[in-house]
């Protein structure tokens, strides 16, 4: 770009490269930077033109190459930028799913852990009155056992007495029959 300005050309090129390095990316690559404008004397860059006008080709050339390595760094640059953005992207999504299957899970689990509390509340019950029932027949039982314990030891007591009234009986009756038997033998004689 080329302008008058006091009979002198304002001349600027059209990029500045330099090397940068990328955070989201592993290579190094060429970006564009505009350069500050710079005054030239037009008379020496007509000299300069007219004496080297192979060297201003070549150095137009360089710049045309120089400019279209940037545009490929600029597009790779672009493309790994667009790839990251995609992956990034993705590792989002898949951040969410694994998010929601984690919430559906602990819900389950929050779920189950209640059922299995109420179920485990109800078994506690069921036990706590089949104790209550147990005691209350082993009370019953130790009570008939102790109800049958004092009749057998009446019904002992009773035959003990039967027992010695029988026995005092038979007994009598051996004197009876020995006095009776002796009196008989003693009439005889």
């Amino acid at each position: 770009m080329y302008q008058k300005k006091h009979g002198r050309i304002l001349c600027c090129l059209p990029v500045l490269v330099k090397e940068i390095k990328l955070p989201w990316v592993s290579r190094t690559y060429k970006v564009v930077e505009e350069t500050p404008v710079q005054s030239v004397n037009i008379n020496e860059e007509v000299e300069k033109s007219k004496a080297s006008p192979l060297k201003a080709e070549e150095e137009i050339k360089n710049l045309q190459e120089e400019l279209k390595r940037v545009r490929q760094a600029y597009e790779a640059a672009q493309s790994e930028n667009e790839i990251s953005l995609e992956r990034a992207k993705k590792r989002a999504k898949v951040e969410e799913e694994c998010k929601i299957k984690i919430q559906h899970n602990l819900q389950v689990s929050n779920e189950q852990l209640k059922n299995l509390l109420k179920v485990s509340k109800i078994a506690e019950m069921n036990m706590q009155r089949e104790l209550e029932q147990l005691k209350k027949v082993t009370a019953e039982y130790e009570s008939q056992v102790k109800y049958e314990r004092q009749q057998n030891e009446e019904m002992q007591g009773i035959l003990t007495e039967y027992q010695d009234a029988l026995r005092k009986a038979v007994e009598d009756l051996k004197c009876k029959q020995l006095s009776s038997g002796a009196l008989g033998g003693g009439a005889e004689v």
